[in-house]
């Protein structure tokens, strides 16, 4: 399960609205373009025609169906955050996207753990409820992922070096 992160908005939202440029290109747009040989200067019309073709059907049609969150036997998997006062079922986009000002200041009372990304953290872990893996692997080189299964949870690295 991959769920949909605030790059693929962004993205998916550039698309269907390109005067939603200068957002997208401080999200990651710049060095989106530049995998499709665009420069951020060009005109959004090559960028939208550029990126669909660059994109292909299926993988649009793949970005577009991304979930917003997937729940397992008390695991909530987002990109971001989760509030933590509210329920799997009742969670914002905005925050499963973007963050949440109580995620990472209060655990959650209903048992679940929320898996994540989105903020870089030096290490993995597992606090209050939430299991952070994103070790800012476009910075550092360092990119982790939490296993978890009928042994517990471990977390798992790879580095560029």
């Amino acid at each position: 399960i991959c769920p949909m992160g605030n790059h693929e908005r962004r993205m998916l939202d550039f698309i269907t609205s390109p005067q939603l440029v200068a957002g997208w290109l401080r999200s990651g747009g710049d060095a989106t373009l530049a995998s499709f040989g665009l420069a951020s200067s060009d005109s959004t019309e090559t960028h939208t025609e550029a990126l669909l073709e660059g994109l292909g059907q299926e993988m649009h049609h793949w970005l577009t169906q991304l979930p917003l969150k997937w729940l397992s036997e008390g695991l909530l998997a987002v990109h971001a955050a989760a509030d933590p006062a509210a329920e799997p079922e009742q969670q914002n986009e905005q925050a499963l996207l973007w963050g949440h000002r109580d995620f990472g200041r209060h655990p959650r009372q209903d048992g679940i753990w929320v898996a994540c990304g989105h903020v870089i953290v030096p290490e993995p872990l597992a606090e209050m409820g939430r299991i952070a893996v994103d070790t800012g692997a476009w910075h550092t080189g360092v990119l982790s992922a939490a296993w978890l299964d009928g042994n517990g949870l471990r977390f798992l690295q790879v580095s560029a070096d």
